[in-house]
């Protein structure tokens, strides 16, 4: 996944700096946003590394007390990977978040856009007499 936006950053910083017009199409900010990030989960195997830590802490849970030191001493060894999971997940989340929440401004917007329309005709003309 590095690799893949790594090469979105330089093409990036490779165009020039002037605002150039963007091609609206259909479907465009669904594949924009919201597939880039579905593909992202799906292409880091997220179910899956949460399925076997489950299962890890099931074993941890479920094991004899006359383990109990040796299951501390482990669990104090992959908490910095537990913690770092959690950070991963969060980011997720809050991408996945904002990417609705952008999606959900702009529908409003566009809702409003076409409301007013509706109620005030589309070329509404004032006449001066």
């Amino acid at each position: 996944m590095y690799k893949k936006y790594s090469a979105v950053e330089k093409v990036e910083k490779n165009k020039d700096t002037e605002d150039e017009p963007v091609e609206l199409r259909d479907e465009n900010l669904k594949k924009l946003l919201v597939e880039n990030l579905v593909s992202d989960i799906s292409s880091l195997e997220m179910k899956k590394i949460l399925a076997r830590t489950h299962k890890l802490a099931k074993i941890v849970l479920s094991t004899p007390p006359q383990y109990t030191e040796q299951v501390k001493k482990v669990a104090n060894q992959s908490l910095p990977l537990l913690e770092q999971l959690t950070q991963f997940y969060q980011y997720f989340i809050t991408q996945q978040v904002a990417t609705y929440r952008v999606t959900c401004k702009m529908m409003s917007i566009l809702l409003n856009i076409f409301i007013e329309l509706a109620s005030k005709g589309f070329l509404h003309t004032t006449r001066a007499f």
